[in-house]
């Protein structure tokens, strides 16, 4: 009964399977990609690296996917409300569904995990999601990068959408401009920094947030074409998601090939993430239509998508680091693996059931 989650929390039927299903195969893309320590006489370890790049895209499409269908929807439908009046509570959803859980992580790991396992370099920056903003990452909480990216998205593209729409009074041009805008200049931004030879792949362009808010953005843009041309999505959603299969093939061989050669070149620093994120792009309205799987499948998926979040946060702060001080020394690799992917479901189950909900909850008053 302590792990279980009751019907109301679940919420299966108010939920979209084909999206939790991209949910769940995001964050097990992402464990398998930072397990590979876990596995040190496997030949092919370096590969599972590449779950890490894919899951953390993928998250960012799906992001910006579902972000747009609430963000449009809302403007749409809510004609009498001021564009601030539904930036605030757009805002509101996004604060209480992000934030508390980040500051727990972050009070954990300045505490109880740095106890544990040695304190790391720390900025106040932290504090204000700009520990990445246009510099790298420090060691400390190593995850948060991809964080910052989404926080500084769900405020920098509605209010840039709502200064769209006081000169073009119309909310789907302003809402077409305002994606492309954001596509081309982070784009632009990154052709001008793959020139700086300083500038690594990884820790200075792939998690700063000011090369990487285009991202979320083409998830964006395939909820405006949801949206605004749904019947010729309808209609080309299968081929769609057949071009994004064969994209994405060759994208994970391209990555692969980077762990032999070297990723910091024009083409890694610059087209290869627009292309990742078009390919995962082009998925969403398949996964959107993905009729829903019935008994322990859909429990399945939905347990997982639900504990996302917090998986994404326990897996390198907590489960990794402790595996590999106190499991690691006296435990088959095999019995790792298992017990690295039992203790992340375990604990994200308890975080989610008795402190996401919570806050959840605290939410829908102040709406």
């Amino acid at each position: 009964m302590l792990l279980k989650l009751s019907k109301k929390e679940l919420e299966i039927n108010y939920r979209n399977y084909g999206l939790d299903l991209a949910r769940f195969i995001a964050i097990f893309l992402v464990l398998f990609g930072h397990s590979e320590e876990l596995f040190p006489y496997f030949m092919g370890r370096e590969l599972l690296k590449n779950g890490g790049y894919f899951g953390v895209e993928l998250f960012f499409v799906l992001s910006g996917y579902l972000i747009g269908k609430i963000l449009i929807s809302s403007y749409e439908k809510n004609s009498t409300l001021s564009e601030i009046v539904v930036f605030k509570r757009f805002m509101i959803r996004r604060l209480f569904r992000t934030v508390p859980n980040y500051i727990l992580f972050l009070i954990l790991n300045l505490t109880l995990f740095s106890w544990f396992f040695g304190t790391k370099e720390f900025s106040y920056n932290y504090w204000f999601f700009v520990q990445n903003f246009a510099w790298p990452n420090l060691n400390f909480m190593p995850e948060s990068w991809s964080l910052t990216v989404e926080e500084w998205f769900y405020l920098s593209f509605p209010l840039c959408f709502i200064l769209a729409k006081a000169f073009l009074k119309s909310t789907k041009r302003s809402f077409l401009v305002t994606i492309l805008l954001f596509v081309l200049i982070f784009v632009i931004l990154r052709i001008e920094a793959s020139f700086n030879q300083e500038l690594v792949w990884d820790a200075n362009i792939r998690k700063v947030v000011i090369f990487r808010l285009d991202s979320i953005a083409f998830g964006v843009l395939f909820a405006y074409l949801e949206f605004y041309h749904r019947k010729f999505v309808d209609r080309y959603f299968k081929l769609f998601a057949a071009v994004a299969f064969i994209m994405l093939i060759l994208l994970f061989l391209i990555y692969s090939y980077g762990l032999l050669n070297s990723r910091e070149d024009f083409f890694y620093k610059t087209i290869f993430f627009s292309l990742t994120s078009v390919g995962f792009a082009l998925l969403m309205p398949w996964f959107y239509r993905l009729r829903k799987a019935n008994g322990l499948g859909l429990l399945v998926v939905t347990y997982g998508s639900l504990i996302s979040y917090s998986m994404y946060l326990l897996h390198i702060s907590l489960v990794r680091p402790m595996l590999l001080k106190y499991g690691a020394p006296y435990m088959h690799w095999s019995l790792l693996i298992i017990l690295y992917f039992i203790l992340n479901i375990i604990l994200s189950i308890l975080v989610f059931k008795y402190y996401e909900i919570k806050m959840t909850n605290i939410r829908e008053k102040f709406l």
